[in-house]
């Protein structure tokens, strides 16, 4: 088996109940690579100390802001991340989720609160949710899927036999600062990207960020910096001699991967029940989401009496493509 062959096995209606049985499915070598940590897998690999504490723990520092005492799964996909052939999508990332709920035709209640879940019955839940102008209203389904981190979430699990958090204890996000700045660097930066593989320092890296189409006709270039916590004015300047724009995202990026020690979760929290974020904790991508957001979909469809397979079969579930849209 092939990491990629879990997108054959998906294709043929295979669904797993836990992370650990999809990374198995992917290579039992790929699970065994979340249960030693990123630095002793390299050294064991018999790559030379300066090559992990320079290079390789900076683009970990790059890309989930933390150093090479992560999982080694984790540390193998944030170094493909460095690599030169990477893809975005013209009009910005953010088309493919637009375009996946467009296509899907789903009701999207943007902007609401959902405050707790609470069992009804077999394939029966009720969401007490809340919209924009305050209001509070409930909602029944038969499937439940939890898209959000499930660690001191506010979210209430009401007449379940079972704690449904009982799988996430002191499980935490890491946080992440993006900056946008357009302007130009000081000369002690200009000219080249920057990787930090100093925890220490008040930044992780610092890069020019480049339309899809790759023009570098700009009149102002725009950089993109990342930190562990908001940047000062005095910090900023210290980077830049020339600032026109400033824009910031300060967020729980994703996981903080404190042990190899931790068990990973299951996808399904109960019946009827499932957490697309449990894949997190293996590796945070984008592309792993949409491994979870599939399996998701397979286990609900499963639920609701579609005939999936824990086995390799030719039978094949379609999704209304969007590759044209992007």
């Amino acid at each position: 088996m092939s990491p990629l062959s879990v997108y054959k096995l998906q294709e043929s209606n295979v669904k797993f109940d836990s992370v650990d049985q999809l990374l198995d499915a992917m290579s039992p070598e790929i699970r065994n690579l979340t249960k030693i940590s990123y630095k002793d897998f390299l050294t064991d690999a018999k790559f030379s100390k300066k090559f992990i504490t320079e290079l390789v723990q900076s683009i970990a520092l790059v890309n989930y802001g933390q150093d090479v005492s992560i999982p080694a799964f984790v540390g193998c996909v944030s170094f493909a991340g460095a690599g030169e052939h990477l893809w975005a999508i013209k009009g910005g990332n953010k088309l493919l989720p637009k375009l996946l709920v467009k296509n899907s035709e789903a009701n999207l209640l943007l902007n609401t609160t959902v405050n707790s879940v609470t069992y009804l019955g077999p394939n029966l839940f009720e969401l007490s949710i809340t919209d924009t102008t305050g209001q509070t209203s409930t909602k029944r389904y038969n499937s439940v899927i939890i898209a959000t981190p499930l660690t001191e979430n506010q979210i209430q699990f009401v007449n379940f036999s079972t704690d449904l958090n009982v799988n996430f204890p002191k499980r935490v996000y890491h946080r992440t600062v993006s900056t946008l700045v357009a302007g130009h660097l000081n000369k002690k930066y200009k000219g080249r990207d920057v990787l930090s593989d100093n925890e220490s320092n008040f930044f992780t890296s610092i890069g020019r960020v480049y339309p899809v189409d790759d023009s570098t006709d700009e009149k102002i270039p725009v950089y993109k910096v990342f930190s562990r916590t908001p940047l000062s004015t005095e910090q900023l300047d210290l980077i830049f001699g020339d600032i026109q724009v400033v824009r910031v995202k300060d967020w729980y990026a994703y996981p903080h991967y404190d042990s190899v020690s931790k068990p990973l979760p299951p996808f399904i929290l109960h019946p009827g029940v499932y957490h697309l974020n449990a894949i997190e904790w293996a590796a945070s991508a984008i592309e792993m989401s949409l491994i979870g957001g599939k399996n998701a979909a397979l286990l609900v469809y499963n639920q609701l009496g579609g005939k999936t397979s824990d086995v390799y079969t030719t039978k094949t579930f379609t999704i209304k493509p969007i590759i044209d849209e992007l």
